[in-house]
């Protein structure tokens, strides 16, 4: 296998709409999340630089100013806009959806192969590669040994890559106001809006449906970007809700709040973004799933690094986890 991976020579928009083509592609946009995150296009790698490697990119001339002493010089930058609109075409969900070419199919199943290794894929066809989830794919490689160096790994991301992006997180506001409080008793209800923007202070719950999450789910509450500190500097990145129950006497959602059925109250740290990971089928004891002495209520990158490598073995032995994840920042 060439050392870079890349489509020789690079698709054009003319050879594009040219046949053959293999039909759409299902969370393609996961499953190249999951090959950047794993290291397979190199550290820093993005989608663009995905793209580049797929499709024909031009050059444009840009002005750079030097800041330091406002010196303007005229300099080529790459121009990848058609190319990394085509790779968002081909990651589209039910709306514009574009078929993908042969060699999109084939630089897939590269990636694939330089992850797991030639023999293995082999066993997977072109049909389970293109229309199976990644969650799926990773289950038919059932017995595959992977070596991943987790050094620059982000477990929130390893994660993120492994969840089913179609399974939802609830969170239901309760009641909770935004003025001044002179014994009106008016207490105005703010609705949740798409962009999962809450104001600090917002009293709630989260609830998860027990279709799709059948066994009791592990649910997390992380810093978004990097690790914070406590006050002895030692570093946390997540905390575990600890009351996880089945709400309307055992015939409802599982529902994450205080014991009491009590809310849980947001942070007040306005700005800052966060977000609520939940984790079920990978048995019920978190003990097993952390290293030894964690602390639930301050994980740390590290502590999470080996909870996503033990969540992706389970994968890797044919358990089919249930994941979910959504971010949220505070207004």
């Amino acid at each position: 296998m060439q050392n870079t991976l890349e489509i020789t020579p690079r698709l054009t928009p003319a050879e594009i709409l040219k046949a053959p083509h293999v039909g759409h592609g299902v969370q393609l946009r996961q499953k190249f999340r999951f090959l950047i995150i794993m290291g397979v296009f190199g550290p820093k790698a993005n989608f663009r630089t995905v793209a580049r490697l797929m499709y024909q990119t031009g050059f444009v001339s840009e002005i750079k100013v030097n800041k330091k002493t406002g010196e303007k010089r005229k300099v080529k930058a790459i121009d990848d806009v058609t190319a990394y609109e085509r790779l968002e075409n081909i990651f589209r969900i039910n709306q514009n959806v574009k078929s993908l070419h042969v060699e999109e199919l084939k630089f897939l199943r590269i990636c694939f192969e330089r992850l797991f290794g030639d023999n293995s894929m082999a066993f997977v066809s072109d049909e389970a590669l293109l229309t199976g989830s990644v969650l799926q794919l990773i289950k038919d490689l059932n017995g595959t040994v992977m070596s991943l160096d987790w050094t620059n790994i982000d477990p929130i991301l390893a994660l993120e890559a492994l969840a089913d992006p179609e399974l939802p997180i609830e969170v239901r506001k309760d009641r909770s106001t935004r003025w001044t409080d002179q014994g009106s008793q008016i207490t105005p209800e703010l609705p949740v809006q798409t962009l999962a923007t809450y104001p600090v202070q917002m009293a709630f719950r989260i609830f998860l449906d027990t279709e799709a999450f059948p066994e009791k789910p592990i649910v997390f509450e992380f810093i978004d970007a990097r690790e914070g500190q406590l006050e002895d500097g030692s570093p946390v990145r997540a905390q575990v809700f600890s009351h996880v129950v089945r709400s309307d006497h055992d015939e409802g959602p599982w529902r994450v709040s205080q014991p009491g059925n009590k809310p849980l109250v947001m942070g007040e740290t306005a700005g800052s973004r966060f977000g609520y990971l939940a984790v079920s089928g990978v048995g019920r004891s978190l003990d097993a799933l952390l290293p030894d002495g964690a602390n639930p209520y301050a994980l740390s990158n590290a502590d999470l690094k080996i909870f996503a490598k033990r969540v992706l073995e389970h994968v890797m032995a044919g358990t089919m986890p249930k994941i979910a994840l959504h971010r949220y920042e505070l207004i």
